[in-house]
């Protein structure tokens, strides 16, 4: 059958996620993330890229980005390829680190919008890794809430200006650790989760 062609448009949102070949880990030291990350600036830099979030994992990672022109699919192929080839040789590995090029989903409102700023920061608490999202350094949450300096290719301000204050957004990512016994997938999209009650 074949696949669904990708969402790519000029303004283009795209919630973006990458998986491990076989679902081994992509990252297996410090180096490895920090690799990643390197190349994700470079990669919104050289693209014209208005990266939004990004959550690193073990097994895989998520990417919340604006496109002004259409070159996601140019781009992350580049990614991927310079990450693969870095992974295998810091790893004396071959083959394929990565199960298949990327997953996107393309966001096309404010709700979908609204939920990714607290899919993407829950992801290592979901997965057991730690038991706040403030303490994941390797995602853009402590960024956008102005605990640390922002790389200058993240748009940080971006989860606040949509929230309204630091304190909403906080409390919006809280919310959903309450959420009892929810599991998300890499890749899911977030709004088909039951949707929680107003504060």
């Amino acid at each position: 059958m074949a696949s669904k062609p990708r969402v790519s448009y000029v303004g283009a949102v795209q919630h973006v996620a990458v998986n491990g070949n076989n679902r081994q880990p992509m990252f297996l030291t410090d180096v490895d993330r920090k690799h990643c990350l390197s190349l994700l600036g470079e990669s919104a830099v050289r693209y014209g890229w208005e990266v939004l979030s990004y959550c690193l994992m073990d097994t895989h990672w998520h990417l919340l980005v604006r496109t002004p022109e259409p070159t996601l699919s140019n781009g992350m192929r580049r990614l991927n390829s310079c990450y693969s080839l870095g992974f295998n040789r810091r790893h004396g590995r071959s083959g394929h680190s990565i199960r298949h090029r990327f997953m996107s989903v393309a966001v096309k409102d404010e709700a979908h919008l609204f939920e990714l700023t607290r899919y993407l920061p829950l992801n290592p608490v979901r997965g057991g890794l730690i038991r706040h999202p403030e303490a994941w350094i390797w995602s853009s949450y402590r960024s956008e809430l102005g605990l640390v300096p922002a790389p200058t290719w993240l748009h940080a301000r971006w989860s606040v200006e949509l929230h309204g204050s630091h304190g909403h957004l906080r409390r919006f990512v809280a919310a959903g650790m309450a959420e009892p016994g929810a599991q998300w997938t890499p890749g899911s999209d977030p709004t088909l989760t039951p949707p929680r009650p107003e504060e």
